[in-house]
């Protein structure tokens, strides 16, 4: 494999990105033994990789440290870095973001012809409609983002920036300064978000970006990439939307106390279409401790059919309560 994978990471120890970096490079590793790795941080970051923040070295990478303002937020250096990404790296790179499962080799990538390629945002296969015409979550969700700014997006077509394919090109050097540009000045009108500055730059260039497989991307906050994750190269799993085992403090605190992938995640790794085919919900104290046991999860892993028979039963006994108690409670509505 000859296409170098990148990561960006700003971390502290108030936080789960580094957990979710290392659970990331824990199943890159497994398919792509080979694969030269790139992590680029922000310097306070790069500090922090002592003691159980040290494990990140286990995994053959290459730290790229950079200079930023000390005073800036988290979430500003962590911007500034991604799109100024293709300034800071030298060849061709995947950049892939760190809430990711990856599931297979990723050795096909070197065979990609485009220039800059991604996934379409939330699997939604047709440019964004207008604003009254909007069904989908994300479609609402960009277009809040553009009412902002002023900025008529309709008909523009909307990338997930959390997996890129990006050659060392003129063009791709310019998209990227485009970006850039776009990101900071939209700042000013409380946008802090980099797709909207990435869709207007590709618009910019005439649509620049061409489409990734989806499996490269696959998004499994959404319907649409739930129901394709038994294919998927690599999962994308949005800890902050709160829809999976992997955004749990429960699965997430032992890797920050320890700095090891844990024997729960393991199992996650490597059975990932079992654990990500269903929204799964968040569960915390007790609860958790009872869902996310290592006997339960490894009894999971061996009869899916059988617990999905049961979480079926259960659903269909909470909305049949659920029916019962508005009839009884709230029979005129």
């Amino acid at each position: 494999m000859k296409t170098k994978i990148v990561y960006c990471l700003v971390s502290d120890g108030q936080d789960y990105y580094y957990e979710q970096l290392l659970i990331s490079l824990c199943s890159l590793r497994r398919h792509n033994p080979e694969a030269e790795v790139e992590v680029v941080c922000d310097n306070d970051t790069n500090t922090t990789f002592t003691g159980t923040r040290h494990g990140i070295f286990d995994y053959d990478i290459h730290v790229h440290p950079v200079e930023t303002p000390s005073d800036w937020k988290k979430w500003e250096r962590s911007r500034y870095l991604k799109t100024h990404l293709r300034n800071l790296i030298q060849g061709d790179y995947l950049f892939i973001d760190t809430d990711t499962v990856i599931c297979s080799s990723l050795d096909f990538i070197d065979g990609i012809l485009f220039e800059i390629a991604a996934v379409l945002d939330s699997h939604v296969e047709h440019p964004l409609p207008s604003r009254s015409q909007c069904k989908h979550e994300t479609e609402f969700w960009i277009w809040r983002q553009a009412q902002k700014t002023g900025a008529n997006i309709e008909g523009l077509w909307q990338y997930n920036s959390g997996v890129m394919l990006v050659r060392d090109t003129p063009q791709a050097h310019e998209l990227y300064a485009r970006w850039a540009s776009h990101y900071q000045s939209q700042l000013q009108f409380g946008v802090k978000v980099d797709q909207l500055p990435l869709l207007l730059s590709n618009h910019e260039m005439n649509n620049v970006i061409a489409s990734l497989d989806p499996r490269l991307n696959c998004q499994v906050s959404f319907a649409e990439g739930r129901s394709a994750v038994a294919e998927a190269a690599i999962i994308h799993y949005f800890p902050g939307q709160n829809k999976t085992l992997l955004s749990s403090p429960w699965i997430l605190d032992p890797i920050k106390e320890t700095g090891l992938i844990t024997a729960s995640v393991q199992r996650i790794i490597s059975h990932p279409a079992q654990f990500f085919s269903e929204c799964s919900a968040v569960a915390t104290g007790d609860a958790a401790r009872l869902l996310f046991t290592p006997s339960l999860l490894e009894a999971y892993t061996s009869c899916p059919k059988v617990f999905s028979f049961f979480v079926r039963a259960l659903n269909a006994y909470l909305s049949t309560k659920k029916w019962l108690y508005g009839l009884y409670y709230h029979p005129h509505l």
